[in-house]
Order: structure tokens, then sequence, then C-alpha cells
């Protein structure tokens, strides 16, 4: 057996249809068959030419389309291990559609007229060759159905984000609204006004009572962290004659009051005057607090909208563009953040030094991102410190995009199957064992490969595309 037989050899074995089928009858399809290279944009047949072949994409891709005058359709596309053409069952025919290869491509052609001595001599080839011819259509009725569902995701999206950015706007305007009225400092005056102390005094208070209403929560400290500092709120409140100093204690926690600060202001205030006066500071304080809250609020809004809409593209059939990598897996980490929060895992996604460009379909490939992440969210349910880490490489013409979780791994006997379409590891009703078939199929479209490695608390997915 000559190297390129060799090499047939191993890309045929790596095809799911052919991984059980003997050696000895993998070796009889290659010394029957005969091999075509296709460049980029040779064609593998056109309409009018005879169909005497049954053809197995070994390597690249190859796209089936029609012209209506100068208009062209796409019916379909195969990739690695896709078999088309003449089934040997049927009687000769005509091509009546163009098969033009959309990557550098390696073809193995069998020819029907070896078909009887493959159908009396060959069973379990025979069985690889109808499943491979059969799976395919199965693949595109579920790629088609997927583009078919998220392209009215995207139309509906577009809807919902035309109908939410008027009351989101509103919203913003109100609140920018609000943080004018109390940017003057109308309110503000009269607590100061009404602690009666003098003029120098009443300067030094305004400056202290600025500084807390423009305050923004540490979002750092843990809830028992807030917990223990309010406790220590109320106590000193209570000290300080408030009858009911719980909302206080919340707002003074939020807004980083110091309590000392305030107790030294308290000393100097009338006793007669101290509670009316915390309450109004308090209501100040959580006023332009919830002023805050709400504008940050309606700016996340406005970003998941955004972030949705990009994701939803309906532009996932054919049209691709450049894409910054680093920028398309961050949205879908924020589409999955409450999966992230759900299980409570670590995210290392390290920064990159400025863009890292491919061309591709965003569509396309935010579903390859998503599968990924979320499968590995889905291995971290049942452990304890759950990590998930991404990292992006330039590798000479190619970038390697690697995602790790520290799950329970894929068990070696499986490991092989998992890009096989309707194989899951996942319980009855929670898989279809598509969505890694899905991944693969993209990837490949893409002039792509994707790998994996697993053992016990590391499983990690290679994603290899060719830079932009």
């Amino acid at each position: 057996m000559g190297n390129d037989e060799k090499k047939d050899f191993e890309r045929l074995r790596l095809i799911p249809d052919f991984h059980e089928v003997p050696d000895a009858q993998l070796d009889w399809l290659l010394q029957n068959s005969h091999s075509i290279e296709l460049q980029k944009g040779d064609f593998l047949f056109q309409p009018n030419t005879p169909s005497r072949h049954l053809h197995i994409v070994l390597s690249g891709a190859l796209e089936l389309y029609v012209l209506y005058g100068s208009n062209k359709r796409t019916l379909n596309h195969f990739d690695k291990g896709s078999t088309l053409g003449q089934f040997p069952l049927l009687k000769e025919t005509e091509f009546t559609a163009y098969c033009q290869a959309s990557l550098p491509s390696r073809i193995l052609s069998f020819p029907i007229s070896e078909f009887q001595n493959l159908l009396t001599m060959h069973e379990e080839l025979t069985e690889a060759l109808v499943s491979s011819r059969t799976t395919k259509p199965r693949k595109v009725s579920f790629q088609t159905l997927q583009n078919q569902k998220l392209i009215s995701l995207g139309k509906l999206t577009a809807g919902l984000s035309h109908e939410l950015n008027h009351p989101i706007n509103s919203i913003q305007r109100d609140s920018a609204e609000l943080n004018r009225i109390f940017s003057k400092g109308g309110i503000e005056r009269l607590l100061i006004q009404d602690s009666e102390l003098n003029e120098r005094d009443q300067s030094l208070l305004k400056d202290a009572v600025s500084g807390w209403m423009h305050q923004i929560p540490d979002t750092t400290i843990s809830s028992v962290e807030i917990q223990q500092v309010e406790k220590q709120w109320l106590k000193r409140l209570i000290e300080w004659g408030m009858k009911n100093p719980s909302d206080a204690a919340e707002v003074f926690t939020d807004t980083k009051v110091d309590p000392e600060e305030l107790e030294d202001w308290l000393k100097k205030i009338k006793p007669a005057l101290a509670e009316t006066w915390l309450t109004g500071l308090q209501q100040l304080l959580q006023s332009q607090l919830l002023v805050t809250n709400i504008s940050i609020a309606a700016e996340r809004i406005k970003e998941l909208i955004q972030t949705v809409k990009s994701f939803s593209r309906i532009d996932r059939e054919t049209t691709q563009r450049e894409l910054d990598l680093v920028s398309e897996i961050r949205d879908t980490l924020s589409l999955l953040q409450h999966k992230i929060k759900a299980i409570k895992a670590k995210v290392i996604f390290p920064q990159t030094e400025g863009p890292i460009l491919i061309h591709g379909s965003g569509g396309e490939l935010n579903q390859v991102w998503t599968n990924l992440i979320a499968n590995a969210l889905d291995a971290m349910e049942a452990i304890p410190n759950p990590q998930l880490q991404i990292r992006i490489r330039r590798e000479n013409s190619q970038v390697s995009v690697k995602i790790t979780d520290n799950g329970s791994g894929i068990p070696e006997d499986i490991l092989f199957k998992i890009f096989d379409p309707f194989f899951t590891t996942k319980g009855l009703g929670k898989g279809t064992g598509l969505g890694l078939d899905l991944v693969r199929q993209i990837v490949e479209k893409h002039g792509g490969e994707i790998s994996v490695e697993s053992k016990t608390g590391e499983t990690t997915f290679d994603v290899r595309l060719p830079l932009g």
C-alpha cells in the first residue's frame, strides 16, 4: 500500500460510518476506487454529465448548487465524511446540478459497476456506505431546521429590540432628568439647613453628603461581609435613637458611609433633630442610589439586546465577513451568564493583544462556541470549584481556541464517538447527540478542525480555524 493509500485508509477510518468496517474491506474499497484531488473552485461534476460513481469526501468541503439565470442557489454542503453522487442501487442517471470544491478537497470515487461485488462480498462495507448515504440528509435536515429556528429568532429579536428600545430610552431619559435634579443640590441643601449647623460646618457637611451620594456599591464583597456591616450599622443607629433603622443600615452600607464620620456630625447636630436628620439623609442617599441603579440596569439591558441581535444574525446561511474571535466569544459568555452563575463557575479568559480576526459566518460560529461552553458548564454541574478556561492563540496561519473544564472527563472508550450524530453522554431527555456533530460540520465548513483531549478533571476542546 502506497503512502497516498495509507493516508486515504486513515481518513476513511476516521469517518464515523466506517469505524466498524474490517480493514480488509476498506482495502478492497480503496483498490477498486480512484482518488480525485480538487483545488478550491474545481468541479467534481456539472449538469448533464453521467453519474457513474459514489463519491466519499475524504477531506475538504464541496458545495452543491444550481443556477437560475445568473442567480446561484445553494442546495447543500458536503464536508469530510459525506457521501454523494450515484447510489449503486439506482440505474445510471445524469447530474442536474453543479458540485464545486469550496476548499481544497480529496475525493474517493467508487464506480457503480462494482456494486454487485460489494453487495455479495462485503456486508459491513455495504452497511457503512448505505448509512453514510442516508445519514447526510438527516444532518442537513437538522442543520436546516437549526438555521430556520435561528432565522426566526433573528426576526423575533429585531422586533423585540425595536419594541424594547422605546421604554428603555424613556427610562434612561427619566433617570438622567432625576440625576440632573439631584445635581442641582436643592434637596441636599434642605437637609444641610435642617442640621442647624454654623455656616462653616454646613459647607463641610455638604462636601461629605455629596461624597456619599456618588458612591457606587462594592460588588466584590460577599453577602456575608455585607450582612456583618449592616449588623454593625443597626447597632449604631439604635444607639443614635432611630426607631426603624433597617432601611438606613442597608443604605449606609451600600453607600459606604463611614460610621465614625457620621457620628462626629451627629455630635454637632441637636439631639432632638438627630432621628429626623438621619431619616432625611437615608432617603436622600437611597433615592440617588436607586437612580444610579436604574441607569446601570437600563444600560445593561441595551447591551444584552445588542448582544442577542449580534448573536442571532440572519446572515448565517452564506454570508461571511471579518470577525473578531475575542468579541464573539465574550458575547457568548455574556449570554451564558445564567448558567455560569447557577453553578458558580470561575471563568478564566485572558485578554489578548488586540483583536484576532478570521473570516466566517458569525451566526454559525456562535453555535460552535455556545455548544462547547454550554457542554463544559453542564460537565461541571456536580463538582466543587468548577473552572472554565478559554485560551485563544495565534499559531502560524491558524488560530487555536481551547475550551477547558475541570469536570469528570469523557471515558476513553467513547471519546472517539462524541462527534458522531445522535451520540450523547447526557441522560434521557437531556441531549440529542446533535450538538457536537453540528459543531464539527460548522468548523470543517470554515476550513478548520476540532479535536478533544480528556482525562479525569480536565477536558479540552481545541478548535483551529484559518486566520482572516
